[in-house]
């Protein structure tokens, strides 16, 4: 029955399969948003907030991550008990009213407090672009509940094309946030109510950076509400369960995952447990993990040197200066879109070549192989960065090393 289930959903409606892709993406797209969408503002941060600059002042931007990494270690596992929407839903309700929270700060530890409560809530959606990672910890761990979702929603083979919209999100928030800055209609500045956000940030309150998304978040929220349902198999066999024996009065109707055996203190001992024994006893995960925190930290070390760069180095206004994240956007929507169907064609083509008989044999490695590349263009990308940085070179040569990379 569970894999009758199973397969009901890898072959669901494609309509529905882009639905539920489109939303998920939303939902993993707005989180990071916030966590760099404050960086541009951290200067005027400091000034409201007296918060001196260097290390205090840069703990108000990184705290996020710090949250948005230890969360999903908590919220991914509780979504194997609870289901995965319901989980969704509470974590982004968290994450609503603490990011809106941190607009009403008033004090140094307020906003850091209310940053690392809405990281906590925000990681929820916690994506990563590695394909193959998502997939090792998906099998492993159901550990990402956004992949999750997907691969509950997509075959195998198909998976890389629904993932292809799904993996911008984590990096396409923090590329755009210090562009997306938000507005706020001055009357003597009505003319730029038309303009890209981040001319208008120079206009505007840093507690809007925080409202703006609290509003785009509420509408996403409101779409989720209509379109999500839940994906996760022994969930929804556990709801049909209870169904039946609501409308057959026979007790006996039960789901394996109703052992009397299977106690909710158990279930969360195992769950919470099992992403760290994973972490700390699995070289595919560490050596994944390792990867992923190297790129991630990158792409933060690259969107926090942009100010000093573009406006310091380059003289550039600070309007002017956002729109030289759009390299990294760019760059991530090509990226995705390439790989996205080029891993489905590798995957196929490995299957093929190792006379796997179904899904179920082919290993998740078979994802890996455009990590291969990709590890070796990326460094290229940041010495070019940092190579036409020092040299104060054209200011496309740092944005084409950004898109590349």
């Amino acid at each position: 029955m569970g894999r009758e289930l199973n397969r009901a959903h890898s072959t669901a409606s494609e309509s529905h399969q882009h639905q539920v892709t489109i939303v998920v993406s939303a939902f993993a797209f707005i989180s990071p948003l916030s966590s760099s969408m404050a960086a541009p503002a951290l200067d005027r941060i400091g000034e409201d907030l007296h918060i001196p600059h260097g290390l205090q002042l840069q703990i108000v931007l990184s705290i996020f991550l710090l949250a948005y990494s230890f969360g999903a270690f908590v919220l991914s596992p509780c979504s194997e008990i609870w289901g995965r929407s319901r989980i969704i839903r509470i974590g982004n309700a968290l994450f609503v009213v603490f990011n809106t929270a941190c607009g009403f700060a008033q004090t140094r530890a307020q906003i850091t407090a209310f940053r690392f409560i809405s990281g906590f809530g925000g990681s929820a959606m916690l994506g990563v672009s590695c394909l193959a990672c998502l997939f090792l910890l998906q099998i492993i761990n159901g550990y990402q509940m956004g992949a999750g979702i997907l691969s509950d929603c997509w075959h195998p083979t198909e998976r890389g094309r629904g993932f292809s919209i799904y993996q911008l999100a984590p990096v396409l928030g923090p590329a755009l946030g210090p562009i997306g800055k938000p507005l706020q209609p001055f009357a003597e500045h009505r003319n730029l109510l038309a303009t890209a956000g981040g001319f208008i940030s120079q206009y505007t309150t840093w507690r809007w950076t925080f409202w703006s998304i609290t509003t785009l978040n509420v509408c996403i929220q409101a779409i989720g509400l209509l379109i999500l349902r839940e994906t996760y198999a022994p969930r929804i066999l556990l709801l049909k369960a209870r169904k039946l024996r609501a409308h057959t009065k026979n007790q006996n109707l039960r789901t394996e995952w109703e052992r009397e055996d299977r106690t909710l203190p158990k279930l969360l001992r195992i769950s919470l447990t099992r992403p760290w024994r994973l972490l700390g006893t699995q070289p595919i995960v560490q050596l994944l993990a390792l990867y992923q925190a190297y790129n991630y930290g990158m792409l933060y070390l690259l969107i926090s040197s942009f100010p000093t760069l573009w406006e310091g180095r380059y003289g550039m206004p600070k309007g002017v200066a956002s729109l030289n994240y759009i390299s990294l956007a760019v760059g991530s929507l090509i990226g995705a879109q390439l790989c996205g169907p080029l891993m489905d064609l590798i995957y196929k083509r490995l299957k093929q070549r190792y006379s796997c008989p179904d899904d179920r044999s082919a290993p998740p490695e078979f994802r890996i192989p455009l990590m291969i590349p990709a590890s070796v263009i990326s460094p290229c990308g940041i010495f070019l960065y940092a190579w036409s940085a020092e040299m104060k070179a054209f200011w496309l040569v740092p944005n084409v090393s950004n898109l590349v990379q």
